[in-house]
């Protein structure tokens, strides 16, 4: 029986490869690349006058990675991807950058730095490619203005100590990031993009899965978010700062940056906004599509 049991588990584990499930169920023919599983359909132009770019980040992301090489081959450009430590892949067009997980830390940093190279300057003749899984919330390293690497990492350990959900934490995540919330997105610009996940949200929320660097923020609820009021033990006490998220439990509790973060957020017309230093957040363009792989 534990034979028959460990075989039904590798073949589970096997059936949601994501590399396996993009090299069996896309296709490129010269012009464009699609991809068709179920009722789950998606398409992506290339043109020839434009380059190919991918980008992402997760512990699964090298594995689409090899994948996507294997129906693009040598239509990718170039690309970059953060792995969390041993999660490489032989890719030949791509790199798999390493990083720390489930703390970001300066490895992540700065492959989210060349992740943002990577899509600089982009016209609208380019295509990226963004793969993410789980993992690419602590993996996509960016503070947002007025935070530092040291902020976030505390932050991180309060969440991972306070009994919050995936989608609190993520949450709270997307508004610390320059880059998630929809902030890669805005970095790729005018060139069409289309993102491939693989989720580890339990509803799939594609707004949360990798604190979704591709994907606007929600909208905001009709009532004002509860705030929190004093400061963790472990990290040096400051100012007071809101928690984004409407509470189901007891209100937390998260150390204030030196200085008040610029965040970013979708949608762009005039809502309820609860009291920021910096006013607002600015507007923004979404990304073009989203489909899980």
């Amino acid at each position: 029986m534990r034979t028959v049991l460990a075989d039904i588990f590798r073949a589970g584990v096997a059936a949601a490869h994501g590399g396996r499930l993009l090299a069996a169920h896309s296709r490129f023919d010269g012009r464009a690349w699609s991809y068709r599983r179920g009722g789950v359909h998606a398409r992506l132009d290339l043109p020839g006058a434009g380059r190919v770019l991918v980008v992402g980040a997760g512990k699964a992301a090298a594995a689409l990675g090899e994948g996507l090489e294997a129906v693009l081959g040598e239509r990718i450009d170039a690309g970059r991807l953060v792995v969390k430590y041993g999660h490489g892949a032989p890719l030949r067009r791509i790199e798999a950058l390493e990083a720390g997980h489930p703390t970001p830390d300066a490895a992540g940093q700065a492959a989210t730095r060349k992740v943002l190279e990577c899509v600089a300057g982009l016209t609208a003749d380019d295509r990226v490619f963004v793969l993410l899984t789980g993992g690419a919330s602590a993996l996509l390293t960016a503070p947002a203005p007025g935070l530092t690497l040291e902020d976030k990492q505390a932050v991180t350990g309060l969440l991972l100590r306070s009994g919050a959900d995936i989608r609190e934490i993520n949450t709270v995540r997307r508004r610390l990031s320059s880059v998630k919330g929809g902030g890669l997105a805005r970095a790729i610009g005018p060139a069409p993009s289309l993102t491939l996940m693989i989720s580890d949200i339990p509803d799939g929320d594609l707004a949360l899965i990798g604190s979704g660097p591709t994907w606007p923020d929600p909208p905001r609820p009709a009532k004002p978010w509860r705030s929190s009021g004093a400061t963790a033990s472990s990290v040096k006490p400051r100012p007071p700062c809101c928690a984004v998220w409407p509470r189901r439990r007891s209100p937390r509790r998260f150390p204030q940056p030196s200085a008040a973060p610029t965040t970013s957020c979708w949608p762009t017309a005039p809502r309820p906004w609860p009291p920021r230093p910096n006013g607002p957040p600015p507007s923004a363009t979404p990304s073009r599509s989203s489909i899980p792989a």
